[in-house]
C-alpha cells in the first residue's frame, strides 16, 4: 500500500510540475487521446479548415489551442485539419474572427463554424467578465 501511495504522489507531483511548462500536461499522457485517434479516423466528426484568400493569417487559433498544435493556422483551402493530439475542443474556431475559416463538420452538414459575429460578442463578454 505505501508503495502504490508513493507511486501516485510521485505521479501528481510529475503533473502539477508539467502543468508549470506544458498546457494540459495529463491529455498529453492520458490513453483516451489514442483512443479517440483512432475514431477519429473512422468518425464523421471532422476539423476542416478553408483558409485561401480569406484567412488573415492572425495565428488566434494556433494560440487557443490548448494542445499546442501550430499547424492549425497553417493556410489550408478546404481540407480536413483534424491533427492525431487534437480533442476537437473548438477553441480554435471560437478564437478565429473571420467568417467560415474553420468549421466543425459532421459528415456534410457544418455544426459549427468561425464568425466574426460570435468573434465580437465573445470579446466583449470576456472584457466585462474580467473587468470586474
Amino acid at each position: 500500500y505505501m508503495v502504490l501511495s508513493i507511486i501516485a504522489d510521485l505521479l501528481f507531483g510529475l503533473m502539477i510540475a508539467l502543468a508549470l511548462f506544458v498546457k494540459q500536461p495529463f491529455c498529453r499522457i492520458c490513453p483516451m487521446l489514442p483512443l479517440q485517434t483512432v475514431f477519429k479516423k473512422v468518425g464523421l466528426l471532422r476539423l476542416v479548415k478553408n483558409g485561401g484568400s480569406k484567412c488573415e493569417n492572425c495565428n488566434n487559433c494556433a494560440k487557443a489551442c490548448p494542445m499546442d498544435i501550430f499547424e492549425i493556422a497553417n493556410v489550408e483551402t478546404n481540407k480536413n485539419i483534424t491533427y492525431e493530439d487534437c480533442t476537437l475542443c473548438g477553441r480554435c474556431i471560437e478564437f478565429c474572427p473571420d467568417d467560415d475559416i474553420l468549421k466543425f463538420k459532421y459528415g456534410p452538414f457544418t455544426v459549427f463554424s468561425s464568425s466574426n459575429e460570435y468573434f465580437k460578442k465573445r470579446n466583449k463578454l470576456e472584457k466585462l467578465i474580467f473587468r470586474k
